[in-house]
C-alpha cells in the first residue's frame, strides 16, 4: 500500500532523505506518488550528483557530456575519486 493512500498499481521503492546506502531510508509508493514526491523534492532540495554523494552548488561542480542528444552530468568529485582508485589499481 502507498504511504499517501490506498492507491493501486505497480509500487516502487522511493528514497526519502537522499541517504541511498541506508535501506531504512526507503518506503513503498505507487508510481504516481513516487513521481510527484520526486518532483517536489527536486524543487526544494539542492541538486545532488548522480551518485547522491555530493551537492552540486554551481556549474563548475560537474562535467556535461552529450550522447545521442541526451545530456549527462558527471560530478567532478566522483570522477576524481574514481580516477584515483583506478591509478592505485583498486
Amino acid at each position: 500500500m502507498c504511504i499517501f493512500g490506498d492507491h493501486s498499481g505497480p509500487y516502487d521503492w522511493a528514497n526519502l532523505l537522499g541517504d541511498y546506502p541506508d535501506t531504512a531510508d526507503y518506503t513503498q509508493m505507487c508510481r504516481a506518488c513516487h513521481a510527484a514526491f520526486d518532483g517536489a523534492v527536486a524543487k526544494c532540495l539542492p541538486h545532488l550528483c548522480g551518485n547522491g554523494l555530493h551537492m552540486l552548488d554551481s556549474n563548475a561542480d560537474f562535467h556535461v557530456k552529450i550522447r545521442n542528444g541526451k545530456e549527462y552530468r558527471s560530478c567532478k568529485r566522483c570522477d576524481n575519486d574514481r580516477s584515483k582508485k583506478h591509478r592505485r589499481g583498486l
